[in-house]
């Protein structure tokens, strides 16, 4: 279950983000949500990222960057 939650969230922050709200707490930047996101962008090798300009809060301005 968990290894489907992290591919959920993989997809999610993909370049097209179309709902990275799914199967989270909606579009919060928690710590949690924040977690999974940086252990999914990790098991890509690569870093999550705030993007430029965006809000802190909010989990669709982070995306998985190469490093």
């Amino acid at each position: 279950m968990r290894a489907l939650g992290i591919m959920t969230l993989a997809m999610t922050l993909s370049a097209c983000v179309s709902n990275p709200g799914s199967g989270l707490d909606g579009y919060a930047a928690n710590y949690d949500n924040l977690k999974r996101a940086q252990d999914a962008c990790i098991a890509k090798g690569q870093t999550l990222t705030l993007r430029e300009g965006g809000d802190n809060q909010n989990l669709t301005d982070y995306a998985c960057k190469r490093n």
